[in-house]
């Protein structure tokens, strides 16, 4: 019996050996260590428009609008004309200042060329003493007089402007609700807004645990729900020092190129940070 034990215990080791799981022998090398793979933090996430990239469209008077140049989707380039509101009064008032001042220009002329020749007769002792500064008096008056004038004048054009509501930024007019004969109090409401989305921050929130393991300028890539590859790939330019009261987390700003415009403003995405497993 104690034969065909043997037996039996030989022919299980060389099973074992053929099928590679016998004891590594002291002569074999150790196994390496493979290195530990790399982990990433996924957490939700939302996009938003950056407030330098963010404009209003608003009346900053009390007039009714006569004409609607734009409409949502439009793209817009800064100073752009959008709306235009009954201007009558302000443009009778430049026309004016313009005839004023040419008026007053034609006058300061006028005495300057008098008093050059009085300058000539005043070297040659023909011309007293005192004509020659009435005449002196007479051109400086006048040529404070143009410069009030174009002050005058420079002051209704910049009044005329305020008739025109122009595009405060480049971008793309998101919505716009506005329509002829609409009169509102300035500062009351807002007509519309532009949007440059070619730049977009993406803000999520971490459990103080997860914030140990983010940092500003790190990488991250914003996914979006049913897509196979990544949106788009920013870094962290904010992790907060504070957690929010009510929900204890902390919150942190992506800041990620979106030159084609792939991403739109205020929808939720997936930010995933890559980080060192065990970090």
């Amino acid at each position: 019996m104690r034969i065909v034990a043997l037996v039996a215990f030989g022919l299980i080791l060389a099973a074992l050996a053929v099928c590679g799981l016998a004891a590594p022998s002291a002569d074999a090398p150790a196994a390496r260590a493979q290195p530990a793979p790399a982990a990433a933090l996924e957490v939700p996430g939302r996009t938003r428009c950056m407030l330098s990239r963010r404009g209003i469209i608003a009346a900053a008077i009390l007039r009714p609008v006569v004409e609607v140049l734009v409409g949502p989707g439009d793209r817009v380039t800064k100073g752009q004309a959008l709306i235009k509101l009954y201007d009558l009064e302000p443009q009778a008032k430049v026309q004016a200042r313009e005839k004023e001042l040419l008026s007053i220009e034609a006058k300061s002329r006028y005495s300057r060329r008098i008093l050059d020749l009085a300058e000539k007769s005043r070297e040659t002792g023909a011309l007293p003493a005192i004509t020659y500064n009435e005449l002196s008096g007479t051109a400086l008056s006048n040529e404070a007089l143009v410069l009030a004038a174009q002050a005058e004048l420079s002051l209704a054009q910049s009044e005329l402007k305020l008739y025109t509501v122009t595009a405060p930024i480049d971008g793309e007019i998101a919505w716009l609700d506005v329509s002829l004969g609409t009169v509102t109090w300035p500062g009351s409401l807002i007509w519309g807004e532009i949007i440059d989305l070619r730049e977009l921050d993406v803000r999520c929130e971490l459990s103080p645990l997860q914030t140990e393991q983010v940092a500003v300028g790190q990488r991250a890539e914003i996914w979006r729900d049913g897509t196979a590859e990544a949106a788009a790939t920013g870094k962290v330019v904010f992790v907060g020092k504070m957690a929010d009261r009510s929900s204890g987390f902390v919150p942190v700003v992506v800041r990620v190129a979106n030159v084609q415009e792939r991403l739109r403003a205020e929808i939720a995405v997936k930010v995933r940070f890559q980080t060192a497993e065990g970090k």
